[in-house]
């Protein structure tokens, strides 16, 4: 069995010193920019480009999966977080800002066309 541990963050503004000036404060709260700008770039060197260019992090919204893919050796190191409460991505929104990739996660998932389609 593999090792586990629990991130506690301890000093918010020094994550947030790492984070975009013009992003909102709301922005800057979120669970998965304080694990990117906290943990992903200093630490593993996977920035922004990386994420984009694929295959230095997989995504699941499954933590039984993320922990199967480390006892299987599929992956070296896995973070699981707190669900995106709807009230931060709100507050985001409301500040002007733009939730980042696989932030959130919603279930059931809206047909496309039943989003997409006007109202007029």
């Amino acid at each position: 069995r593999r090792a586990r541990h629990l991130l506690v963050l301890r000093d918010r503004a020094a994550v947030e010193a790492l984070m975009p000036a013009d992003e909102p404060p709301a922005w800057k709260r979120l669970d998965v920019n304080v694990l990117q700008y906290g943990i992903l770039e200093p630490v593993f060197g996977i920035d922004a480009a990386r994420l984009a260019a694929g295959g230095a992090v997989a995504y699941t919204q499954d933590p039984v999966e993320a922990v199967a893919s480390i006892e299987a050796e599929r992956a070296r190191v896995a973070f699981v977080l707190n669900a995106t409460p709807v009230d931060q991505v709100l507050a985001v929104a409301d500040a002007g800002g733009r939730m980042p990739q696989k932030s959130t996660y919603f279930y059931p998932k809206l047909p496309t066309g039943l989003v997409m389609n006007s109202l007029d």
